[in-house]
């Protein structure tokens, strides 16, 4: 028996030399740890929270102006809302929402700037938590070139965001009515197939979005080649990430502590294990064996968004 264990042991160790993916997993996993994977991760999880305050400012403005145009949103506003929370919280919820609406003109320009200012701060960590598994040295002068890389890095990332998001919801949440609209609504087979398109629109944005990432953010760039099965593989992961925490926040949400705490905590498990997968998905690429060695004449590449002081 104690030679049958050995021998397993042997051959796990020797696994990485036969399997050329399972040793650039092992590769990738010890750039991930030597650079420090988890706690940039954790970083960038932290930072994407603070950076949503002012984001959540500029929503509030436009709550303002659909409250303004139309008189009835807001008591519609106020009981969706009310619904979404536990009932214990019904009561604090409408003044919370009515003074939101209110004050939303002036809390415009306080999230105008707040987005600019986090939306490039956080891209700068994001982008630092990348490099670092290039093994690139910690930026030291940030330009101003630099600043409006990093907003137009940005803004595409918002606007892939938000088409994933709203496809996901016209999928998921207007299933009926758009079946409706085509005239199957009845069909099984028709809304099986929207779903599936649905699917199938949701991975292949995603997947754009980690090949922006990962080729565009890192201070050295890198080719679109060697991204693309990173990129799919994290978009897979990513939709399969989002399933599972939508299960876990429905299994603790009737709970007492789940109702209050769930969605919460739940939202900061879910953006600490995107950052990891985006992290590691950075440590593959520059553990591919297509990466020049620290130091070297060919490892220095110039970043175009240092080009200008």
């Amino acid at each position: 028996m104690r030679d049958v264990i050995r021998d397993g042991l042997r051959r796990l160790r020797e696994l990485p030399a036969r399997s050329s993916l399972v040793g650039h997993a092992r590769r990738a996993a010890d750039r991930y740890r030597h650079q420090r994977g988890n706690h940039l991760s954790a970083a960038v999880a932290f930072y994407t929270v603070i950076a949503a305050v002012p984001l959540l400012l500029v929503l509030f403005f436009a709550l303002g102006l659909l409250v303004f145009w139309r008189t009835t949103s807001r008591d519609d506003l106020v009981l969706a809302v009310e619904a979404a929370f536990p009932a214990g919280l019904t009561g604090a919820v409408a003044p919370a929402v009515e003074a939101a609406a209110d004050r939303s003109r002036s809390l415009v320009g306080i999230g105008a700037l707040g987005v600019l200012w986090a939306g490039s701060t956080w891209t700068s960590y994001l982008r630092e938590a990348l490099s670092a598994q290039f093994r690139l040295p910690a930026e030291r002068i940030v330009s101003p070139r630099r600043v409006l890389w990093d907003l137009g890095a940005l803004a595409v990332l918002g606007v892939a965001v938000l088409a994933s998001v709203v496809v996901t919801f016209a999928v998921t949440g207007l299933a009926g009515f758009t079946l409706e609209l085509v005239g199957v609504r009845d069909a099984l087979g028709g809304r099986v197939a929207l779903r599936v398109l649905g699917a199938v629109v949701v991975l292949v944005l995603d997947w754009a979005v980690f090949c922006f990432v990962l080729a565009r953010l890192p201070r050295r760039p890198v080719p679109p080649g060697r991204v693309v099965r990173p990129a799919a593989v994290g978009a897979v992961a990513l939709e399969l990430l989002k399933l599972g925490v939508a299960l876990v926040v429905g299994a603790v949400s009737d709970t007492a502590g789940g109702a209050v705490f769930g969605t919460v905590l739940a939202t900061l498990f879910f953006l600490f294990l995107l950052s990891r997968l985006l992290v590691f998905s950075a440590a593959w690429i520059a553990t591919d064996g297509t990466d020049p060695a620290p130091g070297s004449e060919t490892d220095v590449v110039e970043d175009p968004a240092q080009r200008v002081r």
